[in-house]
C-alpha cells in the first residue's frame, strides 16, 4: 500500500481473449455480443451466461469448453426469447473456460464469438481463494481490503466497485483514486 500500486494478476493475461492462430487472423467482428462472464475471474461456479438478442433467431445454444477445448457443458436448444442461461451443475473451480453461443437465423447457424474473433474466456476463483474471500467478508468491512483482494485475484468488477466506494467515502485520498484508476486500466 505504501507504493500506492497494485500489480495486474497473471490470470487476466491468461483470459484476455487474445486471438490464437487456430482462430484465424482476419475479420475480428462477431455477429452479436456475449455480455458476461468474460475476461475476468468470477466467484460463481454456476455463472449466468448472458448475450445480446439476435433479430430473427429461432433459438440459441450455449457451449462451454475447458482450456483444452473440451466441451464441459451445453445448454441444449434455448428459445429465441432467452438471452441468458446457467449450467445445472457447478463448473470446476480454478479452471479457465471459454464459451460461445450459436443462434439459428433463417436456417443458418451464426456463432459468437466468430472463428476469427478472440475467445470469450473467464476463470472461476479457486476453492482456497473462495474460502479466503468468505473469511474476509465475515471478519472485515473494509472496502480497501476487499478491493485489494478482488484486484489481486482478477475480479475486476468487484475490485472497481470496492475502490469506487472507497473513493466516494474518502474523496481526498490519492491512494484510493490511484487504486481505482489502476483497476480500470486493466479492462
Amino acid at each position: 500500500m505504501l507504493s500506492q500500486e497494485i500489480r495486474k494478476p497473471e490470470s487476466l493475461n491468461e483470459i484476455a481473449g487474445e486471438q490464437g492462430a487456430a482462430r484465424g487472423n482476419n475479420d475480428r467482428k462477431s455477429p452479436f455480443r456475449l455480455l458476461r462472464p468474460g475476461r475476468n475471474v468470477i466467484a460463481e461456479d454456476q455463472p449466468v451466461f448472458e448475450w445480446q438478442p439476435v433479430e430473427g433467431a429461432s433459438n440459441f445454444e450455449v457451449q462451454i469448453a475447458d482450456s483444452r477445448g473440451r466441451e464441459v457443458a451445453s445448454s441444449g436448444r434455448l428459445p429465441a426469447s432467452v438471452t441468458q442461461w446457467s449450467p445445472a451443475t457447478p463448473l470446476k473451480r480454478g479452471v479457465i473456460y471459454s464459451w460461445a453461443v450459436s443462434a439459428i437465423v433463417s436456417g443458418q447457424t451464426i456463432t459468437s464469438p466468430a472463428p476469427t474473433a478472440p475467445e470469450m474466456k473467464f476463470k472461476i476463483l479457486e476453492s482456497s481463494k473462495m474460502h479466503q474471500l468468505e473469511q474476509l467478508k465475515r471478519r472485515s468491512f473494509s472496502h480497501l481490503a476487499l478491493g485489494v483482494f478482488y484486484a489481486r485475484e482478477g475480479m475486476l468488477a468487484e475490485a472497481e466497485h470496492e475502490f469506487q466506494v472507497l473513493v466516494n467515502d474518502n474523496p481526498d485520498s490519492q491512494i484510493a483514486a490511484n487504486l481505482l484508476r489502476t483497476v480500470q486500466s486493466w479492462r
